[in-house]
């Protein structure tokens, strides 16, 4: 496997200004492996995103071992003390291998 395309879009704007982030984890032998995918979320056109996983880190500096992904997650968080308020939609999230 070499990545994770996805189609995705959100709602709203000027989120990152606000310090909204977009974050992708997989984890892969017990540990957390992430990528930010903050410019996705500062964008309200649709789009198709393709991460490799070569772009994923782990947070104790391992190595992902696609053949051992136990789990997915998206993770938004808002930094700072101001609400926002923004809608994200993902579709046909999966694996892919590379020709």
């Amino acid at each position: 496997m070499t990545g994770l395309p996805a189609a995705a879009c959100s709602s709203g704007s000027n989120r990152t200004a606000k310090g909204q982030k977009l974050i992708c984890q997989l984890n892969s032998n017990g540990e957390d492996f992430e990528v930010n995918l903050t410019n996705v979320a500062a964008s309200t056109a649709p789009q198709l995103v393709t991460i490799p996983f070569s772009q994923f880190r782990g947070k104790n500096g391992g190595r992902l071992d696609t053949s051992a992904i136990q789990h997915f997650a998206l993770y938004c968080n808002t930094m700072g003390d101001e609400p926002v308020e923004s809608d994200f939609y993902f579709d046909d999230i999966h694996a892919v291998k590379a020709d």
